[in-house]
């Protein structure tokens, strides 16, 4: 299979696959929202704040995104949707 066939055929897998998730228009709104801005914006931090962001504006939801540092066996706290921070540990 050549590698247009393969692309053709995840792009018509994909296609099937949200048609089965059934999300509603805001549900919609958000993912094609996050793709969209994840491309805009260009530090980690900034995509951190961006995956807590999307739940706050399109579903009134706080969120928190945590990150696990191998180094330390500890969770960090990347970003949280109620205010902006640094990085903390969580201890």
């Amino acid at each position: 299979m050549s590698i247009a066939e393969r692309i053709l055929n995840r792009v018509g897998q994909k296609k099937q696959d949200f048609i089965e998730y059934g999300f509603s228009s805001v549900e919609n709104a958000a993912i094609i929202a996050f793709f969209d801005l994840s491309q805009e914006f260009d530090t980690l931090e900034d995509f951190y704040a961006l995956c807590v962001s999307i739940p706050k504006v399109f579903f009134g939801h706080d969120a928190r995104l945590f990150m696990v540092s191998e180094k330390e066996s500890r969770l960090l706290l990347v970003a949280q949707s109620r205010m902006f921070i640094p990085a903390k540990t969580l201890t």
